[in-house]
């Protein structure tokens, strides 16, 4: 349900550092725009708040940085645009200042992606001046849940709005009218035009969204799925919600004997990418081909992690938990087993869950106390370079490595546990190699 349009104002004024900004511009034509307002309208969280000016607004962006403590920089130099940020709570949004885009508001408006977003409102603490601007009836829009173009150019003009309004689409609820669907259709070819960081952002904010089956459909409909993964993405997008609604269930499941789990999936393994969207694109991908994931890590430059876990996980399948139920009960065999198979160990154990029956779960939930300790790194080893050099007289390179690995496999199955067990392994397997 909407919020009353004349309550808009209030809600908008009612933000961190808002009030303060409005009177400095007290004197100013200035408007607050876009995803803000249609935010306030939907009684969402608000967490970037977009400001347009007549004229360039920088002087007056750099004093509002200054005067509360924040930090300006520009957006784009050329066209005047910056943003101001504050360290503060997640309920404190950032400033985006921009001059108009054209010459007039209303023309500013009328250059805009979708009518939803081409909803201003004046920046003043004067409530007798709180009506909405709104050429497009983007209003009428929000309230019969309608994705719209703003004109026959949104997508021309910008081909990455065709990935933006997916996920207003997902994330918002809303449908795209048939002419905006077919114009996502016949310019989905310009993606090519967009930054691969861009579109990944878009993609992966789609894959996050607790509605992302209604993403994977409209990747489908509007094509843009089988422009980017390939042509066999239609096929497989059932399949693909599917499998995240079943990853979500298990995860679920998890939750609710060890809440830390939600942690787990949200933490970031590169900006904007979290563990719970990495497993799902990869496990979207692998459903087209199992290569795509690794291939498409590596086109699109995801960071050395982000990619090292992926290549991880696309290899694993179903004999991970075959193989898990043969390591000893430890966090130091967890974490030297996960080194082996190069994924991360809470990435792992998460992967794992989503694979094979529903009993399994209690074998997964068995490690989750243990795995929630460990990061990336691996534990030190029980042996020392000196010792084996000392003792068993190795060189340094693959003689020691060989040694490691055949003390690290041993804590895997339980047979090393201690610094002596690896010391007695060692001299026996010597001694009977001798």
């Amino acid at each position: 349900m909407l919020v009353d349009a004349d309550h808009v104002h209030d809600v908008l004024l009612s933000l961190p550092h808002v009030k303060k900004l409005a009177s400095l511009c007290r004197n100013l034509d200035a408007y607050i725009v876009g995803g803000a307002v249609r935010d306030a309208l939907l009684d969402l969280p608000i967490k970037d708040v977009d400001l347009v000016f007549p004229a360039d607004p920088t002087k007056l962006a750099k004093d509002f940085a200054r005067q509360l403590n924040g930090k300006w920089f520009w957006l784009d130099k050329d066209r005047r645009q910056s943003r101001v940020i504050f360290n503060a709570d997640e309920n404190t949004p950032d400033f985006d200042f921009a001059p108009f885009r054209a010459s007039s508001l209303g023309q500013d408006l009328l250059d805009r992606d979708f009518t939803i977003n081409a909803i201003a409102i004046s920046l003043t603490a004067d409530c007798t001046k709180n009506e909405l601007v709104d050429p497009l009836c983007g209003l009428d829009d929000l309230r019969n849940k309608v994705l719209r173009m703003a004109g026959s150019w949104a997508f021309i003009n910008d081909p990455l709005r065709i990935l933006k309004g997916i996920r207003h689409a997902t994330v918002l609820g809303v449908e795209p009218e048939q002419e905006t669907l077919y114009s996502m259709q016949r310019e989905v070819t310009n993606l090519y035009r967009v930054a691969d960081e861009r579109i990944r952002q878009e993609v992966w904010s789609v894959i996050a969204s607790k509605n992302a089956s209604r993403g994977l459909r409209l990747l489908a409909s509007s094509q843009a799925g089988n422009y980017l993964f390939s042509e066999g993405y239609s096929s497989i997008t059932e399949d693909a919600v599917a499998r995240f609604e079943a990853c979500r269930i298990r995860w679920g499941v998890l939750k609710r004997e060890y809440p830390n789990i939600d942690g787990w999936l949200a933490n970031e393994v590169e900006q904007g990418l979290s563990c719970e969207t990495l497993i799902l694109w990869t496990l979207m991908l692998d459903l087209i081909d199992q290569n795509l994931p690794a291939r498409l890590a590596d086109e699109w430059m995801l960071s050395r992690r982000a990619q090292k876990n992926i290549r991880g996980l696309a290899v694993i399948g179903v004999r991970g938990l075959e193989d898990l139920s043969t390591v000893y009960h430890s966090e130091r065999a967890f974490a030297w087993w996960t080194r082996k198979t190069k994924v991360d160990p809470k990435i792992l154990l998460l992967f794992l869950a989503v694979l094979g029956s529903d009993h399994h779960i209690n074998l997964i939930a068995s490690w989750v106390p243990l795995v929630d300790s460990l990061e990336g790194e691996p534990p030190d080893d029980f042996v020392s370079g000196h010792w084996l050099r000392s003792e068993l007289c190795l060189q340094d390179g693959p003689e020691m490595t060989i040694a490691l690995s055949l003390v690290r496999d041993a804590e895997i199955s339980g047979e090393v546990k201690s610094e002596g067990d690896a010391h007695n392994l060692l001299l026996r397997h010597y001694q009977n190699m001798d």
